[in-house]
């Protein structure tokens, strides 16, 4: 009978306690990323697109898809915003490990942080609400401006980035 009780309270406990994890799978953020891409290009193509995972074992935080030389990043958790970031200039590749920019490598971190933290809080359990229409895509019914991740800045040219 203890026996019976403290299994009870153990899964009611573990149900609780993961009912607020918001985990995006692989599966998940690659049909975001791929409507994002047909979104941007106003095409439906079906082109293999590349995974990067960032976070550890237990939880990946954040994916990388790159599409020729046009990249997204989409957050590892739905209670966050599903774009993070993304590049849509041709000439601009994802850059590996050895060559990333420390300002992109930080802000990285910086969002692995924060989404490892939010997957920890059980405070907040409320899905971001661009996660369905970016799920839901057709490529028709999203083209509202209001839910597209406009650039926070737009590089020109062949800038050398403070290097001398």
């Amino acid at each position: 009978m203890v026996k019976k009780i403290f299994f009870l309270l153990g899964l009611c406990i573990l149900i609780c306690f993961g009912m607020h994890a918001q985990v995006v799978s692989l599966e998940t953020a690659q049909r975001v990323a791929e409507n994002f891409f047909n979104i941007q290009s106003s095409s439906n193509s079906q082109v293999p697109i590349q995974v990067r995972t960032l976070g550890n074992r237990e939880l990946t935080t954040l994916y990388v898809f790159s599409l020729s030389n046009r990249w997204v990043i989409i957050a590892g958790d739905k209670r966050m915003q599903p774009i993070l970031a993304y590049s849509d200039d041709n000439g601009v590749a994802f850059p590996s490990d050895d060559e990333m920019p420390p300002a992109l490598l930080e802000l990285l971190e910086w969002y692995d942080v924060q989404i490892a933290d939010l997957h920890n809080d059980r405070t907040i359990t409320k899905e971001h609400p661009h996660w369905d229409a970016y799920l839901n895509s057709n490529n028709t019914g999203i083209h509202n401006r209001s839910i597209i991740v406009e650039p926070l800045l737009i590089r020109e040219g062949n800038e050398n980035h403070g290097e001398t």
